[in-house]
């Protein structure tokens, strides 16, 4: 009786992690569904049943990056540790995934999607000593200083 091997079902995380390990290796420019196809050993169909175009995987790395940023700091009672967390959690992702910044720059999130994500975020601020509002401002500030810096660092000139 012959054995068959099982085919691993592929998924969007599998998906992801691959498309990072693309981006790590070659930059943005490197970042395609058929590279990534390529090496997941699957047909490029295969990727457009969990994305349907890059722009689509752009903004699903950006988020899976983003939340993994939000879910690395801890619990905290004040704003300015966990701001302080936030800074260097973010730094820390932005220095270790190549292009994270240009990528930022060049996907487009929709407004739905940016909604949530700011949803999110004031969800975690509000329990801080803090008025939410001026946490979430305080927040975008950290983000936007870090990604100016990090396409600065990973700039070419």
């Amino acid at each position: 009786m012959q054995v068959r091997k099982r085919k691993r079902l592929l998924n969007q995380r599998m998906i992801i992690e691959q498309a990072v390990e693309l981006l790590n290796e070659g930059g943005l420019d490197n970042l395609s569904l058929r590279k990534l196809a390529d090496r997941l050993n699957v047909s490029a169909p295969s990727i457009y049943r969990h994305f349907a175009d890059r722009a689509e995987l752009n903004s699903a790395i950006l988020d899976t990056i983003f939340f993994e940023t939000l879910d690395s700091i801890p619990e905290h009672t004040d704003a300015a540790t966990w701001m302080q967390a936030f800074g260097e959690a973010l730094w820390r992702m932005m220095t270790q995934v190549r292009d994270y910044a240009r990528l930022l720059l060049v996907t487009v999130i929709p407004p739905e999607h940016v909604a949530f994500i700011i949803a999110t975020v004031r969800a975690r601020l509000e329990p801080l000593s803090m008025p939410t509002e001026e946490a979430l401002n305080l927040q975008s500030s950290i983000q936007a200083l870090l990604i100016g810096w990090a396409a600065f660092l990973q700039s070419p000139i």
